[in-house]
């Protein structure tokens, strides 16, 4: 396989990446396409105002790099559990010299803190997840920690953006979590999966469940939404 190369972005952000389609393709969703900046939707958000952001589904740091640019002070916890993306990522927060304010985390999130397989798929270096859904992967095994692991993390702050892309996980990261912990999550863009035969692994449960919780629902993209209190 060819070695990785680095892309210089215009801001002069370099962000590592492979010849592999999802790659060129994060970066484009990302950086291009703006599918994670809310203002870019008609949603006022001040990026400035940001002190903390978690970044579950980090992969090779795309949106990680995106983030801590959009909010020059803020501190980032990046959640990526599968080795190769997860090497991509440490040097990708290494060479843009922001090991002081990104926090990378070698987990994958869950219910609760134990050790699962990961199936690492073999077509998609976006497309690991905790869950089968394709005869064509392996498993590794690797530790899961819930979401309040990295909240308690912040000494009662909120986290003011939470990107959450973890390919079926984010059912049983959202379920699991305290009452009180969704008051310290005013703004998430979500991405939704259906891989589970569980009645409320659906994006639509999921996004009920949350506008009980007070959140307004803005879809925008196929299966990525931005959910936030007014």
């Amino acid at each position: 396989m060819k070695h990785p190369f680095n892309y210089k972005l215009w801001d002069g952000t370099k962000v590592m990446s492979r010849p592999f389609a999802i790659d060129r393709m994060s970066i484009n969703d990302v950086w291009l396409e703006q599918s994670y900046e809310p203002n870019h939707y008609g949603i006022p958000f001040d990026w400035k105002s940001v002190h903390n952001i978690i970044d579950i589904g980090a992969n090779t740091g795309t949106f990680t790099l995106f983030a801590a640019w959009r909010a020059r002070t803020a501190h980032i916890h990046s959640v990526e559990p599968e080795p190769g993306n997860l090497k991509i990522l440490e040097e990708n927060v290494r060479q843009n010299g922001l090991q002081n304010r990104v926090h990378v985390h070698p987990v994958a999130m869950g219910a609760k803190e134990e050790t699962l397989t990961l199936h690492i798929a073999h077509q998609s270096s976006g497309g690991h997840s905790l869950h089968k859904y394709t005869d064509d992967s392996h498993g590794i095994t690797v530790p899961v920690k819930p979401l309040m692991s990295i909240l308690d993390q912040l000494n009662g702050a909120t986290c003011d953006f939470l990107k959450m892309d973890c390919e079926g996980a984010e059912y049983d990261i959202f379920y699991s979590l305290p009452e009180e912990a969704f008051a310290r999550l005013p703004f998430m863009a979500v991405e939704f999966h259906h891989f589970s035969d569980d009645p409320r692994h659906r994006p639509g449960p999921l996004k009920e469940f949350l506008t009980q919780k007070g959140y307004t629902i803005q879809e925008h993209k196929k299966s990525l939404c931005f959910a936030y209190k007014k």
